[in-house]
């Protein structure tokens, strides 16, 4: 079964060393048309070039949408429970908010040990 947007199979070539090589085309995409130009990856290249990148990333810092912003939090926490005082649905949007923190540190360890381990298994295939 082949993968959406991926080519057929290439056929491997063998390397002096007896190791097998794969070439995989890159898969095709499609740009949708109703996407804005500027955010397409031509956009985005030409953005990334043109625009001063560390303005880029205060603008992106001072959303109140970005993860580290007291207002995203106290607005979930005023949808989870609209009853709160204004101090309450604060206190409990920084809860939220260091709850969000333990668990992306606790996925980050995780996801280090998981590549740990796979170099690891790599490296003992290879010295087979």
């Amino acid at each position: 079964m082949r993968a959406a947007g991926l080519s057929p199979k290439v056929p491997a070539a063998r390397c002096p060393d007896d190791r097998t090589v794969v070439t995989l085309a890159r898969p095709a995409y499609s740009v949708n048309p109703d996407y804005p130009p500027e955010r397409t990856l031509p956009g985005a290249m030409a953005r990334l070039i043109s625009e001063p990148w560390d303005a880029m990333t205060a603008a992106a810092n001072a959303s109140p949408n970005h993860v580290s912003s007291d207002e995203r939090w106290t607005r979930k926490a005023r949808e989870a429970n609209p009853a709160l005082s204004e101090d309450q649905a604060y206190r409990l949007g920084q809860h939220l908010k260091k709850a969000h923190y333990v668990r992306m540190g606790r996925l980050s360890a995780r996801a280090r040990q998981l590549a740990r381990q796979a170099a690891d298994e790599l490296a003992a295939a290879e010295a087979v």
